[in-house]
């Protein structure tokens, strides 16, 4: 039942973090190539649902398309160096770490200065990866690892 908590809290924050990011993307009530198209690499594929379920709710509101693709388990960082060499690169994209984020940085912007970063909160801006005062990442879940075991 805890793992169910924290699944939908994570997805819940993660759409939270996805819409706020989306949010300077437009304007409108259908998809019109004219005001943007937002392609998301997701990398958690269980909160794809949710992710898809926000996609859509936001092209409707803002007439922005939104693609979600979700890199399978085990290939994510395959794909992403798939995707990134294409024209049509990722828009937005999940990382897992900071051996992703060193890898993937050069794609990256400082996020200081918007929306969604002030929405933050003093301990969520202190887990964005910051280098020479820019922040780079919007921190949007905590999974913890552990040895669990039968004491009897």
């Amino acid at each position: 039942m805890k793992q169910g908590i924290i699944t939908k809290t994570c997805a819940v924050a993660a759409a939270l973090v996805m819409g706020v990011s989306l949010a300077a993307c437009g304007g409108g009530s259908s998809a019109d190539s004219d005001k943007g198209h937002v392609y998301f690499m997701n990398n958690k594929s269980e909160v794809v649902d949710q992710y898809k379920q926000l996609a859509e709710m936001y092209t409707e509101k803002t007439g922005v398309q939104v693609d979600v693709q979700t890199g399978a388990s085990g290939t994510y960082d395959a794909t992403m160096s798939s995707e990134l060499a294409k024209s049509n690169a990722p828009t937005m994209f999940n990382i897992s770490g900071f051996d992703q984020f060193a890898k993937y940085q050069k794609y990256c912007e400082p996020l200081q200065d918007t929306e969604a970063y002030k929405l933050l909160t003093d301990d969520g801006k202190a887990y964005s990866y910051t280098i020479d005062g820019d922040s780079f990442t919007l921190p949007y879940a905590a999974e913890w690892y552990g040895i669990i075991y039968n004491k009897k």
